[in-house]
């Protein structure tokens, strides 16, 4: 009952942030998003959350994530 209910919140709510260090990249976030809800969540649908939450600021730290360009971090923002 409890998992089900953590991906239902997921769907919805920027919750699996917490379950990040406090600095993350987005393909960090994607990935612990799907593994919480067990398929893969569509990027342009998070991005848009991300964008309308407000509550992330881009870092200019980049972390290696693979590629030649490293990944930019994430960190959720401070009132």
């Amino acid at each position: 009952m409890a998992q089900q209910r953590l991906r239902q919140k997921t769907l919805y709510s920027m919750i699996p942030v917490f379950c990040l260090p406090e600095k993350f990249s987005i393909g960090q976030l994607i990935k612990v998003i799907d593994a919480i809800i067990e398929k893969p969540i569509q990027r342009k649908s998070l991005m848009r959350r991300i964008e309308a939450s407000e509550m992330f600021e881009i870092s200019n730290e980049k972390i290696s994530s693979g590629g030649a360009i490293g990944a930019a971090l994430c960190t959720e923002a401070r009132c």
